[in-house]
């Protein structure tokens, strides 16, 4: 029981970086357009990231171990907030580079694996 709860904290975590990372990034569109429409456009595209993921990921999570998607997610979408945190920075940050980062951050596999791995963890 304690590895279910351990994967309920850390999907826990990955889901509070994710909506953390997605309303930092909306800011800061509308820092730069000033514009309510521009920030929920960049929701809209967070969300059609994740759709698309749980969509196409379903049938090929199975071939693949868990535990490694899961990890691999969580350092692609880390290098994905290093890189835009860099972007940032330097000053070169483009609306259409952000839109592109939200939509990148959004379709990783974390949440299908994790809820494909519970059934492995609960006995009957």
């Amino acid at each position: 029981m304690k590895s279910v709860s351990l994967l309920f904290y850390n999907q826990l975590l990955s889901t509070f970086a994710s909506t953390f990372g997605t309303f930092c990034i909306s800011w800061i569109v509308y820092g730069e357009t000033g514009s309510k429409f521009a920030m929920g456009g960049l929701w809209l595209v967070s969300i059609a990231g994740q759709l698309l993921i749980q969509f196409l990921a379903g049938p090929y999570i199975d071939r693949f171990q868990r535990t490694t998607m899961m990890k691999t997610s969580e350092w692609i979408r880390c290098s994905a907030y290093f890189l835009l945190w860099m972007i940032i920075f330097s000053g070169n940050a483009e609306v259409e580079f952000l839109y592109f980062s939200a939509f990148i951050t959004s379709i990783v596999v974390y949440d299908p694996a994790a809820a494909a791995l519970i059934p492995k963890l609960v006995k009957d």
